[in-house]
């Protein structure tokens, strides 16, 4: 939700089933076991619940088969491969070098004494 809020990027795959109530541990049963009711969910600063009931919703909609995922196919992720492969030869941008490594030698004179 909030990927999709901030306009992060796209949203692939199928919309979510819609339920992120928060849980607490609420009463203790006799066999040791504890009920959990659900006790509060996610809401915007405009009163509006982000994911109960309806979910998320994608930006672009992919489904994975089952007889593909027994297969090893992942069809959701080779989509956003393949698009993520597209976007950067639109618009290739060079990965900067890393920075001067830093120096950790002990400063001469330094009153830090070894062990």
């Amino acid at each position: 939700t909030a990927f999709k809020i901030k306009k992060l990027g796209k949203v692939f795959g199928m919309r979510t089933w819609g339920g992120a109530m928060g849980i607490e541990a609420h009463q203790d049963l006799v066999d040791g076991g504890t009920v959990t009711p659900p006790q509060y969910g996610l809401y915007s600063l405009d009163r509006k619940w982000l994911i109960e009931v309806r979910g998320v919703d994608p930006d672009v909609e992919i489904q994975n088969m089952p007889k593909d995922v027994l297969e090893g196919k992942d069809a959701q992720l080779e989509t956003v491969v393949n698009y993520l492969l597209e976007e950067i030869k639109k618009d290739p941008k060079e990965i900067p070098p890393p920075p001067p490594y830093p120096n950790k030698a002990r400063p001469r004179g330094s009153d830090i004494s070894y062990y």
